[in-house]
């Protein structure tokens, strides 16, 4: 979806189980957005806890039972979420999914 207002162009686009935006105010760049795009789906698919190939999903599944090797960029965005929630006392947490999880916050059948 794709709207023009002024000098912002935005894009907005379902992924990470959210819903996304992406605004320029540099005017519309469609290769920008692109990239940005392609970005986002390459940390889905590493990182994603709703996709059991993910490598994040693979972490998860063998906590506490045996390592798991992972590309150096997951490192790096499980490094930088753990420094923002330093950052902000626990504020953001990247951890939160398994509490939605628990509690079934994300699915039909919520239980909060």
């Amino acid at each position: 979806m794709k709207a023009g207002s002024g000098n912002c162009y935005t894009e907005s686009k379902v992924g990470m189980n959210t819903f996304l935006r992406i605004a320029s105010y540099a005017g519309n760049c469609p290769e920008a957005f692109t990239a940005a795009w392609d970005t986002f789906q390459r940390i889905e698919q590493l990182c994603s806890r709703f996709e059991q190939t993910s490598q994040l999903a693979q972490i998860n599944q063998m906590a506490g039972k045996a390592r798991v090797p992972v590309a150096a960029e997951v490192l790096e965005i499980l490094l930088a979420a753990q420094e923002i929630a330093n950052f902000t006392d626990g504020a953001f947490d990247a951890t939160v999914g398994a509490v939605t999880e628990l509690w079934a916050i994300d699915g039909p059948e919520s239980k909060l």
